[in-house]
């Protein structure tokens, strides 16, 4: 059965189709632009008859229709998608998709709103060498549109300068997903095998905070910043929610310097099943 894109308008108790007719291979991953709730990013990979490239689809009314396709890049190889998209919720304009291409994470950025793109994985590289790597997830700070963060299978890596330099954080494990609390200015990493974790000082340092949390095999996380809510998904162990009200501020060390991935701030989890 080919993907469909469905939409709910009431909160998620009831869903619609929208648009359908996909191919698997281009559609990975869904963004929205925080700035204008009628743009809309998919990403994923195309065929173009001896490899793949990576992707990227965007619609202008909410998803009902999509533009033409950008494809990232010029090379061709066998295991190119894009894996995750995040817009400047700053300025809508940067748009930055994440991908695999080549054994490796590969990210590239738009300034215009999605026309152009950009390879801006400079040294990111560097980190990722030998066996294959990942790259699952992409976040961009709420007011610094050149603060990006993206999640692979070694861990969290930021940039301060949109892309042109990146530098490893203290987190060490493969991170799946990213999601933020803008009113606590709380950023949450999902991992695999290791649980959540969480930073305050932009993403340099993190804690742990898995009290309550059953399985550590955590694949996707979001923020409800209305109802102060956060939700991880796992592998095979359900779904659990913790109140952003109740996680108490973690104490960071400086930045750069190493701490201890040990011990953690009290998470306070409850099964959602």
């Amino acid at each position: 059965m080919a993907p469909s894109l469905f939409r709910s308008t009431t909160g998620g108790s009831g869903w619609s189709v929208i648009s359908d007719g996909y191919s698997a291979r281009n559609f990975y991953c869904l963004a929205s632009d925080p700035t204008n709730a009628n743009n809309m990013y998919r990403g994923g990979s195309y065929y173009t008859g001896s490899g793949y490239k990576m992707a990227v689809y965007k619609s202008s009314n909410k998803g009902v229709s999509w533009g033409t396709v950008r494809y990232l890049g010029t090379a061709i190889y066998a295991d190119s998608r894009c894996t995750d998209i995040a817009v400047a919720p700053s300025n809508g304009s940067i748009v930055y998709a994440l991908g695999i291409e080549n054994r490796g994470p590969r990210i590239y950025r738009s300034s215009d709103g999605g026309s152009n793109w950009s390879d801006v994985t400079g040294n990111l590289r560097d980190f990722h060498s030998g066996t294959s790597h990942y790259g699952y997830a992409v976040h961009v700070a709420a007011n610094a549109p050149d603060v990006v963060i993206v999640g692979t299978s070694l861990g969290a890596f930021i940039s301060t300068n949109g892309g042109s330099s990146w530098s490893a954080t203290m987190l060490s494990q493969p991170v799946k997903a990213f999601a933020a609390d803008p009113r606590q200015e709380m950023l949450f990493a999902a991992t695999l095998y290791q649980g959540v974790y969480v930073t305050i000082d932009g993403g340099y340092s993190w804690e742990k905070m898995n009290n309550g949390l059953s399985s550590l095999n955590c694949i996707d996380i979001e923020c409800d910043p209305m109802n102060r809510l956060l939700f991880v998904g796992t592998s095979g162990g359900g779904v659990f929610r913790v109140s952003t009200e109740m996680i108490p501020t973690p104490t960071m060390t400086p930045q750069n310097t190493p701490t201890p991935q040990t011990s953690g701030v009290a998470g306070g989890w409850r099964d959602y099943d």
